[in-house]
């Protein structure tokens, strides 16, 4: 039965609308060129999540790591710049969490970069050319109404559809609270789609441009600091990542989640790099100069961090 549902995504795959886009066509070829059925593909997704599970606490990781970003997507993140910064003005609240604009956009630069170099490439170097391998094998699969993770921001189309319906999920609660969300540029409605699959294909589709993508991103970090306002901790960049990562924004549940704590450890390596991406462009100089978008508009009480990497509160690193 796998293995049919396997063909069938493939064979469903071809069927694709390529003509919406450059990049549905390019996905069109992929699929008509990729080497393995649907099947092996799916096996392959599942064995390499198994893998990571298994190895995350018996690999020794450097301590002294150095960021690594692939050219291609150091070219894609240039031509984001402007696309990360007007999605930070749009999602960002001073009065809420802290940050301005400029600093929020560093956080969704952070996360982009860490999303693209994963602990297992980290540990094993000869893996590194793989990797857009087994990303495009992920938005293959998902075209056909799969829940994987996407690049570039690794969002699943089940959290993408929480941000489309405005639910945010809490700690220790069965259901969601509810919070004004709009994705800008989403052409879904949930309620058009009469099954789940086809819902999940079609944010699929948004999720793999990279415009829509770092909407998506924006949209779900706004969601984290509400998540640590609603918890009462505070809103740090470690926060944001770990929310993006595993749904969590406690330190002491960072701290207790070994796969946070690693993914906080790795965006750590970033943030230099994050700072300087976001500090290019003109207009975060202009936005940080106006005091209406400037994090002294709110000033929460002094809280000492007990992050894994010792950092104070992402407004003040």
């Amino acid at each position: 039965m796998l293995q049919r549902w396997g063909r069938r995504c493939i064979s469903n795959t071809g069927m694709l609308n390529v003509e919406r886009s450059r990049r549905s066509a390019k996905l069109r070829h992929f699929v008509a060129r990729f080497p393995f059925s649907g099947f092996r593909l799916l096996v392959f997704i599942m064995l390499t999540t198994l893998l990571a599970s298994a190895l995350t606490a018996s690999i020794t990781v450097p301590s002294h790591a150095q960021p690594f970003v692939r050219p291609a997507f150091a070219r894609q993140m240039e031509a984001l710049r402007p696309v990360i910064i007007n999605a930070a003005a749009r999602h960002n609240d001073p009065t809420v969490s802290g940050m301005d604009d400029a600093a929020f956009a560093e956080v969704i630069a952070l996360v982009l970069y860490n999303e693209h170099f994963g602990w297992l490439e980290e540990a094993v170097p000869p893996l590194r050319p793989l990797t857009p391998w087994y990303q495009a094998a992920q938005m293959v699969i998902n075209a056909c109404g799969a829940n994987l993770t996407v690049w570039p921001s690794n969002i699943r189309p089940s959290v993408a559809l929480e941000m489309l319906r405005g639910e945010l999920p809490v700690k220790g609660a069965p259901g969601y609270l509810f919070m004004p969300l709009r994705i800008e540029g989403s052409r879904i409605d949930p309620e058009r789609y009469h099954t789940q699959a086809e819902l999940y294909a079609a944010i699929n589709r948004e999720l793999i441009q990279p415009t829509l993508a770092v909407e998506y991103l924006a949209a779900n970090l706004k969601r984290g600091v509400y998540r640590a306002r609603y918890e009462g901790v505070p809103v740090t960049w470690q926060a944001l990542a770990a929310w993006h990562n595993q749904g969590i924004v406690a330190p002491e549940d960072i701290a207790a989640n070994p796969t946070a704590r690693d993914y906080v450890r790795r965006a750590a390596v970033y943030r230099d790099l994050a700072r300087a991406f976001i500090a290019a462009d003109p207009v975060v100089r202009h936005s940080r100069a106006q005091p209406s978008r400037s994090p002294s508009a709110f000033h929460p009480q002094p809280q000492n961090s007990s992050y894994p990497d010792r950092c104070a509160p992402a407004r003040a690193c």
